[in-house]
């Protein structure tokens, strides 16, 4: 795990390789009550969606996560979640094929493929329109702009206000792409209801990127191996807006793609400074940038992977890959947009929201616009 991300400070993992077991807690030197709350909070959701799949017990094949094993913790410890421990598998993160666009279309499809049965087989609830736009603004609008809100930007960077270009593209505050994509999303969900069809959420895992997503070590070519399992779905998210284990399937599908468009890479690097300068004044994109002093954020490696956007829009990727439709991609968007909250390093967390709101600004108005146009 890694050391400017949350999750390697807030939690524990105990491995024991004999009995092929892993136990993960929140840690007990964590000196933020809040902080320890939380962490503790989302360990239990987690938990108890191990325990529902286990309850349940009926989704098949080839879905696979780790088995839950009984604990019995003494009365008023912390929560320890102990499941099977995989020592023969690996994250995919490192060997997924990002710029080679065919294989990378089939390992997608695998991937669906095998996280399907749980969306498929489990129960599911039905929502009305209210009950799903309600969902939608605490998963999404109320969640990120509290995120964005309990940052003090300025004080981690001091130029915060004027850091206004990514990659010399110029990007546009937070909130107004909060708020493009929570009324894109309610058109679509108006439309979903205009044609009379029923609002559902399944049971999903809401973290499939590729991190949490675990192929045999000895396959190096990503192929079937006889005795092991060929994708293991680990670390579930556990919940959706105020929906324990319940949620949009779309939302798995989104975790995969804002995954595959950078976020598993990123992931893994450590940020220790931003590369911020002032703009060039012939790349000012108006007269009113130029009345000040605008700053640039140079993030280059993103570029090699969030045009993955861009290949959605083919007729190949539409035809075998449907998962990745509107509703997908922006809620994927949102992800990235809420992603910052997830690392402790400043210079990281900087980072994570510029990648947002430049992916946003390259991708999310095209969307939107060639959706309205093809309605």
């Amino acid at each position: 795990m890694n050391a400017q991300n949350y999750g390697f400070i807030y939690n524990e993992l105990l491995i024991d390789t004999s009995a092929n077991t892993l136990v993960k807690r929140v840690r007990t030197d964590i000196e933020d009550e809040l902080v320890r709350v939380t962490a503790t909070q989302k360990l239990c959701k987690e938990i108890y969606f191990y325990k529902c799949i286990q309850r349940y017990n009926r989704i098949p094949y080839p879905f696979v996560m780790p088995r839950l094993y009984n604990m019995s913790p003494s009365p008023g410890s912390n929560p320890e979640l102990c499941i099977q421990y995989f020592p023969n598998h690996e994250p995919i993160t490192d060997r997924f094929p990002y710029f080679n666009k065919i294989k990378t279309r089939e390992i997608v499809r695998e991937i669906l493929d095998h996280i399907r049965p749980l969306h498929r087989h489990s129960p599911y609830i039905n929502l009305s329109n209210i009950e799903y736009k309600t969902a939608i603004k605490s998963e999404i609008t109320d969640k990120l702009m509290s995120r964005y809100s309990s940052v003090e930007w300025t004080i981690l960077y001091p130029e915060f206000e004027r850091i206004t270009y990514v990659n010399e593209v110029p990007v546009r505050p937070f909130v107004d792409y909060v708020n493009i994509i929570q009324n894109r999303i309610f058109d679509i969900i108006d439309n979903i209801s205009s044609r009379g069809s029923q609002i559902s959420f399944s049971y999903i895992h809401g973290d499939i990127h590729l991190g949490n997503i675990l192929v045999p070590k000895t396959d190096r070519t990503i192929k079937f191996a006889s005795s092991l399992a060929k994708y293991v779905f680990i670390d579930p998210r556990g919940y959706f807006a105020s929906y324990d284990v319940f949620g949009d399937k779309r939302y798995d599908y989104a975790k995969l793609l804002f995954g595959i468009s950078g976020y598993s890479k990123f992931d893994q690097m450590c940020i220790d400074d931003c590369d911020i300068k002032p703009l060039q004044a012939s790349l000012y994109s108006s007269k009113q940038d130029a009345t000040v002093t605008c700053l640039n954020i140079n993030i280059p490696f993103i570029d090699d992977y969030c045009s993955i956007y861009n290949t959605l829009d083919t007729s190949e990727w539409k035809k075998h890959i449907p998962e990745f439709d509107e509703l997908t991609i922006l809620f994927s968007f949102t992800i990235w947009l809420g992603n910052n909250s997830t690392f402790a390093s400043p210079h990281k967390k900087l980072t994570s929201l510029m990648i947002s709101r430049y992916i946003c600004e390259r991708f999310l108005y095209t969307t939107a616009t060639s959706s309205s146009s093809s309605s």
